[in-house]
């Protein structure tokens, strides 16, 4: 399967140099991969990219462009961990990120494409077929996972913070400086108490970032990333713990509140932020602390409080009349 898959990727349209590697061997790792989804099936296909990740997250480094003073290292050039497993795991990602009609369109797109076909093509004219084709702007994308270095490490907390309200709280550590931070739709399964099951993508976009998802079930543990279509290594998973004594003694009044909220806090508490989301997990209002935050214009309904503090995040939940 792979070496068919070189007859479009490879012959048909052929690496403008040794740089561009991985648009021969990234793609023909990524269809024998499709092979072997479409006969094996999704738990086989799951396997496979397992094997993908596992290596390579067996180093921090490495891009799957091949640095100019590397061309003429063989090894370097067609590395199994980068040009190949790396290279069909971008690719899938960027299945992911666009939709498998769109993905698939685009691919079509770029093999029939008059100034590639039967000719050569560097990475920087695939990013720009396939942006021409999808609409999508991918910059970010391939700066992040083909020019540049490494991969994240998720860290996840999650608590129910109402019978129908999931709080989940995503943060990622990067293993290379090369990358700040790698945007990417992150797949959560949400498992339910009764054997309920729902599957999340969280288009996580900053570090701390905060999701409110609705259920209608208790729910009992969040999977990562559970079908690995995404490069990650180190992940965690945990339900967010409160100090309840603190929690306790953290109080807003009047609740239900009309106007004005007071807050009575411990000295020792300093809050740097208040910001209120809606039922929807919406950001509808941020402010600076005060004793006294003026509430009035609010819509009627529950609402989330996120108090950031030198002690952690603190929630409360506030009723607006």
């Amino acid at each position: 399967a792979h070496e068919l898959a070189h007859q479009w990727f490879g012959n048909k349209i052929t690496c403008g140099s040794w740089q561009d590697i991985w648009l021969n061997e990234g793609f023909a790792t990524y269809l024998s991969g499709l092979v072997i989804e479409d006969l094996d099936g999704n738990a086989a296909f799951t396997t496979w990219k397992q094997q993908r990740v596992n290596s390579i997250t067996m180093a921090d480094d490495g891009s799957v462009y091949v640095p100019a003073q590397d061309t003429t290292n063989v090894s370097r050039v067609f590395n199994g961990r980068l040009s190949y497993n790396k290279g069909s795991m971008v690719l899938h990602m960027l299945r992911k990120k666009l939709g498998d009609a769109t993905f698939y369109q685009s691919l079509k797109d770029y093999l029939s494409d008059a100034d590639y076909a039967f000719d050569y093509v560097k990475t920087d004219e695939f990013i720009n077929v396939i942006e021409q084709s999808s609409g999508a702007q991918l910059d970010e994308f391939f700066n992040d996972w083909v020019y540049n270095e490494g991969f994240p490490s998720y860290q996840i907390e999650w608590d129910q913070v109402t019978p129908t309200q999931l709080r989940i709280e995503m943060s990622q550590m990067q293993s290379h400086p090369s990358v700040d931070f790698f945007e990417a739709k992150v797949p959560i399964r949400v498992l339910g108490s009764g054997g309920e099951i729902v599957n999340l993508t969280l288009d996580h976009s900053s570090n701390g970032e905060e999701f409110f998802e609705a259920v209608n079930f208790d729910v009992v543990a969040l999977e990562f990333d559970p079908e690995v279509d995404l490069i990650s290594k180190d992940n965690t998973v945990s339900l967010s713990v409160t100090d309840f004594a603190l929690e306790a003694e953290f109080l807003i009044f009047p609740n239900p509140a009309t106007t004005t909220i007071t807050i009575k806090k411990p000295a020792f508490v300093e809050v740097f932020s208040v910001d209120i989301y809606n039922m929807l997990g919406q950001l509808v209002m941020r402010a600076p602390y005060s004793e006294n935050v003026r509430v009035e214009g609010l819509s009627a309904g529950l609402h989330f409080i996120r108090f950031e503090t030198n002690t952690g995040i603190i929630h409360k939940r506030l009723l607006k009349k």
